[in-house]
């Protein structure tokens, strides 16, 4: 089954389920053919704008397409930002704001997404197929590769927030659209009354950019640690995203 779009280019999720391991999801998309690129990597379609397949880990991974999509996409992120809420009005450093700041600013964009989809898909009464770029001199169409993860692990007392992201395509010539990459890593803990937090932050825009966010300290209770990653196309109105992996869970045997 081809996935039909709107003549403008649709919108597009791709939502990495929470708790994650720390291998990166990888997708590798040709315009024109998703479908077929979906299919052989794994993906099988549940429902119109819905892909959905079981990583080696047994993670299962939802891409979703279109304004169908975005609609599914974006009551995720925003439970996601109700999280990061609870975890500022209960500690509210700088960090958890900054992370709620940043989770806000990707639920406004998405929704700003989705209204701007669903008013050109007002506005067209015929679905087709989108027009392949034409071909240039020393490459073809647009092959658009997005890898992201985020992962929060611990080894015996210390604790780890991984997050990476990047976007890559294999013409910027034919294929001059912008992605914007985002990490976040947060570590926070607290032994004998000092409260000890480790935050690290990357963000690039280009059309072949990544970036990777470590953060490190002791798995002490109480803590909080959170990682996320998301990749941002507006000139393509998509959205691939990873969200967060977190825990609260630590141990005061830890502190040291």
């Amino acid at each position: 089954m081809k996935i039909q779009k709107l003549a403008v280019v649709a919108a597009v999720v791709l939502i990495g389920l929470a708790g994650v391991s720390s291998a990166q999801t990888r997708l590798t998309v040709t315009d024109g053919r998703e479908a077929e690129d979906l299919k052989a990597q794994g993906w099988k379609q549940v429902e119109k704008g819905l892909w959905q397949r079981t990583s080696p880990d047994g993670r299962k991974e939802t891409f979703v397409s279109g304004t169908e999509g975005l609609e599914k996409a974006l009551p995720l992120l925003r439970q996601q930002e109700a999280r990061l809420m609870e975890a500022f009005l209960a500690k509210p450093t700088e960090a958890n704001k900054r992370a709620l700041d940043q989770q806000s600013q990707l639920v406004d964009a998405v929704a700003a997404n989705l209204r701007s989809s669903q008013a050109r898909a007002s506005q067209t009464k015929t679905l087709v197929y989108p027009v392949d770029p034409e071909p240039v001199e020393g490459g073809g169409g647009c092959t658009r590769t997005f890898s992201y993860g985020a992962d929060v692990r611990s080894f015996h007392c210390i604790d780890v927030a991984d997050s990476s992201a990047s976007y890559s395509t294999n013409n910027p010539t034919v294929c001059p659209e912008q992605c914007t990459v985002y990490t976040y890593s947060y570590i926070s803990s607290t032994c004998g009354g000092t409260l000890y937090e480790d935050i690290k932050t990357c963000s690039k825009t280009g059309t072949n950019v990544s970036c990777s966010s470590w953060a490190q300290g002791s798995f002490a209770a109480p803590c909080y640690d959170y990682a996320f990653a998301s990749i941002h196309c507006p000139q393509l109105n998509n959205l691939y995203l990873s969200q967060s992996d977190y825990t609260t869970s630590c141990f005061d045997f830890c502190c040291y």
